[in-house]
């Protein structure tokens, strides 16, 4: 599962999460983390990558 601005949860594959994408920075995140804490999100935890392996 993921989340974006548009579209909000969506699917999505391992594969593309730990190959695909690049590490966000706190100036680019920021305006997510304010969106998904203010629709109940309180108690996320900001990690650098997601594991390859799981």
């Amino acid at each position: 599962m993921c989340y974006a601005h548009i579209g909000q949860h969506s699917d999505c594959c391992r594969e593309w999460a730990t190959q695909d994408t690049r590490n966000a920075t706190p100036n680019e995140y920021a305006p997510l983390l304010a969106e998904l804490r203010t629709i109940g999100y309180d108690d996320l935890q900001i990690i650098k990558r997601m594991p390859r392996t799981a």
